[in-house]
């Protein structure tokens, strides 16, 4: 009797979980359900209220509308859908239209909202109203993009300084690196692509501060920017560089940046790299070589045909045969007639790449 109580009372609790958890199941499935139709229906009132202000925007550039017009159309609680909304066509537009879509943001509240945006937002908005002052140029905002830099946030820091180099602000430049080089987890690429944003323009200030810099991974970036933009007055101060033979990678980006520059001052150096113990930098020097187009080094790099590693083999055949005519037809010779297998390996698969790639 007791057992059968007992036996009845798991039964019932069995049951009443299995139906707790159907009416669980049942709730979340109308929940997302719900969510589901909540965001169709605000895609839809998206799309309507951009389709609307597409036609308006194309009546603005075609003057057919005035920036007073536009903006009474568009509530101010609308503002952060606005500029989301306008910034695919500032990426895409340029010329006359860039700078009347520009001036629609620059000259009306919308610019001074995207400030407070820059200066109170949380982490996210502060980082792409920064991205967003740069978008359109807004040289006004060059003091709030500055105090910007010294965010903790690395988005905000990096939208910053990015916009402050699309409007010229080449005197930043300094504040920028140093910021840079204080910062817990810099990247390579983030700081290279802020550099290549400033243009040509920074190629100058860049070298005053290489010759000053301490940092040796900030050195090696700048010597980077430098020679990406071959940038030949800055040759002399990179083999100085160079020459002292600091670390790996500051050595490597020298190598790079005065064959990019083809700088001819640096014969001699890299003549001395070519014998390196790593391959890396013997192959890089090689390549250098064959870039500044010196063919005195012709004999030397005949004998690195054999060399140990096949990348090095390979540059020195590549160099040869971009130095000169007599340097093609040694490679044709070692190619069917020498006794090095790995001289006349990578020689005929050279010459069977340029012929491909001819």
């Amino acid at each position: 009797m007791i057992g059968k109580f007992f036996n009845q009372g798991a039964l019932w609790t069995t049951t009443m979980a299995v139906l707790a958890l159907l009416f669980v199941v049942g709730m979340l499935i109308l929940y997302c359900f719900f969510l589901r139709f909540v965001s169709n229906s605000s895609k839809k009132k998206q799309f309507k209220l951009y389709a609307g202000w597409e036609k308006m925007v194309f009546q603005y550039l075609e003057g057919e509308k005035t920036t007073q017009e536009i903006m009474a159309l568009v509530p101010r609680a609308r503002y952060a859908y606005f500029q989301h909304f306008l910034k695919s066509y500032l990426l895409a537009l340029k010329g006359d239209d860039f700078e009347k879509l520009s001036a629609l943001v620059t000259n009306t509240d919308l610019f001074s909202c995207l400030i407070d945006q820059l200066v109170h937002g949380d982490e996210q908005v502060r980082s792409e109203s920064a991205f967003f002052i740069g978008l359109v140029r807004a040289r006004q905002a060059k003091e709030h993009l500055i105090r910007g830099l010294e965010d903790k946030d690395e988005g905000v820091y990096f939208n910053c300084a990015l916009s402050l180099a699309k409007i010229g602000a080449i005197d930043t430049l300094g504040i920028i690196l140093g910021q840079f080089r204080i910062r817990k987890k810099p990247s390579r690429d983030l700081l290279l692509s802020i550099l290549f944003e400033f243009g040509t323009d920074a190629c100058q200030p860049l070298l005053w501060y290489l010759k000053g810099e301490p940092d040796a991974f900030s050195i090696s970036l700048i010597v980077d920017a430098l020679g990406h933009y071959r940038y030949y007055p800055a040759g002399e101060e990179i083999l100085c560089i160079l020459d002292a033979t600091p670390g790996y990678d500051v050595r490597i980006n020298c190598i790079r940046a005065v064959g990019k520059i083809e700088y001819l001052g640096a014969m001699p150096s890299l003549r001395e790299c070519m014998n390196d113990a790593d391959w890396r930098v013997r192959s890089l020097a090689i390549w250098a070589l064959g870039r500044i187009g010196d063919d005195s080094v012709e004999e030397e790099l005949v004998v690195y045909l054999g060399d140990e590693n096949w990348w090095v083999r390979y540059r020195a055949a590549e160099a040869l045969f971009s130095l000169s005519r007599k340097g093609r037809e040694a490679l044709s010779v070692i190619a069917q007639h020498s006794k090095n297998k790995k001289a006349a390996s990578v020689t005929r698969i050279l010459l069977t790449d340029m012929k491909v790639g001819g």
